[in-house]
């Protein structure tokens, strides 16, 4: 795809993409750098991008895709984590402390251990806080469809933490 090609076909999408973007995001700056970042993604893919059949559909998805790389990496830092559960356990001692941040990296690893859309539903409504509307429509389910996913994901979490405290209880008394 040639230079004016891709101007034509691409740039006037800019407000689906950034609509999408600050959807997902909620912030009018992170938005707009996401479509900076999935033009420039595009830009280097034009010549592939002749095959496309949807430009509208293509850009969306990939700028939704950006957002939700960014959101996993935001939420997901284990630095994060920490600074949570010492801003819950402000008042906690240091024993009770670490007891939280070993239950937070731990479920940050169950966390990561779910198959998508488990994970990106998790990491959105539990961690990002969105709303069911909002996660249904940057995955592209029905909401009922999410809510059903997000149960699943909830009781794999809970397994996992529950199996994982059984293991440590035996090997005590062992």
């Amino acid at each position: 795809m040639n230079k004016e090609t891709f101007k034509q076909t691409y740039l006037p999408l800019s407000a689906s993409m950034y609509r999408t973007a600050y959807r997902i995001l909620g912030n009018p700056e992170d938005a707009e750098d996401m479509v900076q970042e999935a033009y420039m993604k595009l830009w280097k893919q034009r010549d592939t991008l002749d095959g496309i059949l949807d430009a509208r559909a293509y850009a969306v998805t990939s700028v939704k895709n950006l957002c939700l790389d960014t959101i996993r990496k935001r939420h997901l830092s284990y630095e994060d984590y920490e600074k949570t559960e010492r801003t819950m356990a402000a008042a906690s001692t240091p024993y009770t402390e670490t007891i939280h941040s070993e239950e937070a990296a731990l479920l940050h690893r169950y966390i990561d251990s779910l198959e998508e859309p488990q994970h990106t539903v998790v990491v959105m409504r539990d961690i990002g806080g969105y709303s069911f509307e909002e996660i249904a429509s940057v995955v592209q389910l029905k909401e009922a469809h999410i809510r059903m996913i997000l149960s699943r994901a909830r009781r794999k979490l809970r397994e996992l933490y529950i199996k994982t405290m059984d293991h440590h209880e035996q090997k005590k008394y062992s």
